[in-house]
């Protein structure tokens, strides 16, 4: 059950949008999903896959995906309609990396 929270957070927001805000206290979605991770102990920004996967779900090909590649030398963009459709593929891409600080006190 722990595990499914986020999903169903994620489906209370996509369905109630903003009168879910509303009556959850809420101000703006920045503000729910920050809390609502905090609060489930959740990785940042799954409640807002969530809620974006419900919502492609429901639209279909009427859900664009703006995606930006290379974003730090050459960004270019893409746009994909309906993104759950399977055209997407995606790779797992892990990088890990080690900083060293050295403090000295004089």
């Amino acid at each position: 059950m722990r595990s499914e929270r986020p999903i169903i957070a994620g489906l209370y927001l996509s369905i109630f949008d903003s009168l879910g805000l509303t009556e959850l206290g809420f101000g703006s979605f920045v503000e729910a999903f920050n809390v609502i991770e905090y609060a489930l102990g959740t990785k940042p920004a799954s409640i807002k896959n969530y809620r974006d996967h419900a919502v492609a779900a429901v639209l279909k090909e009427r859900f664009f995906l703006f995606v930006v590649k290379n974003f730090r030398e050459s960004p270019i963009h893409e746009i994909f309609r309906n993104p759950l459709s399977g055209r997407l593929q995606f790779k797992k891409h892990e990088r890990r990396v080690v900083q060293i600080s050295f403090l000295a006190n004089v």
